[in-house]
C-alpha cells in the first residue's frame, strides 16, 4: 500500500528494516517513482513479448486448475 511521505520518512520508515543502504535506495526509488506516476502506464509488452494477451490474476486462478 502507498503512504505519501517525504523522501527522508521514506528513508526512515525503511531503515527500521536494518536493510544495507543500497537497499534503502532501492526501495526509496521505487516509491518515489510510484509517487511521481511514472509506473502508471499500462503497456501492451506482456502481448508483444508472449504474444498472447495478458489476464487477471482472477481468471488465471479459475483456468489453472
Amino acid at each position: 500500500m502507498f503512504h505519501n511521505e517525504t523522501i527522508e520518512e521514506a528513508y526512515a520508515s525503511r531503515a527500521a528494516f536494518g536493510a544495507p543502504v543500497w537497499q534503502l535506495g532501492a526501495w526509496v526509488s521505487t516509491y518515489t517513482a510510484i509517487a511521481s506516476n511514472a509506473m502508471s502506464k499500462v503497456s501492451n509488452h506482456v502481448e508483444i513479448i508472449t504474444g498472447t494477451p495478458p489476464i487477471s490474476l482472477e481468471e488465471y486462478l479459475r483456468t489453472a486448475g
